[in-house]
């Protein structure tokens, strides 16, 4: 999603049959960048007092790869075991780094 936002829109969309024109889509792809959902309160729960946002931020940086500056090397290993334990092996292409 970091790397083409209105790609991954477009296949959202298309897998639940739905056409947008280009003018719906531009807004759509708008709304769903992170920047965007950082500044909207609907979607940044700062309405919501039990997350102390100073701590704990729902949103943080929207970087791929901030992970490596708050896990150690045994903390990744256990995050990748517990996943692959829980998950078994998906099909899915996921992206770390960029």
């Amino acid at each position: 999603m970091k790397k083409n936002l209105r790609e991954v829109v477009i296949k959202i969309c298309e897998f639940l049959g739905e056409h947008l024109d280009d003018t719906n889509l531009n807004k759509l792809v708008h709304h769903c960048s992170f920047e965007s959902m950082c500044t909207n309160p609907m979607t940044n729960h700062h309405d919501v007092y039990s997350i102390n946002r100073q701590i704990s931020p729902l949103l943080r940086k929207g970087t791929v790869g901030d992970w490596k500056n708050h896990f150690i090397v045994n903390q990744n290993e256990t995050f990748d075991k517990v996943c692959q334990d829980e998950l078994g092996d998906l099909e899915i292409p996921f992206q770390y780094e960029i």
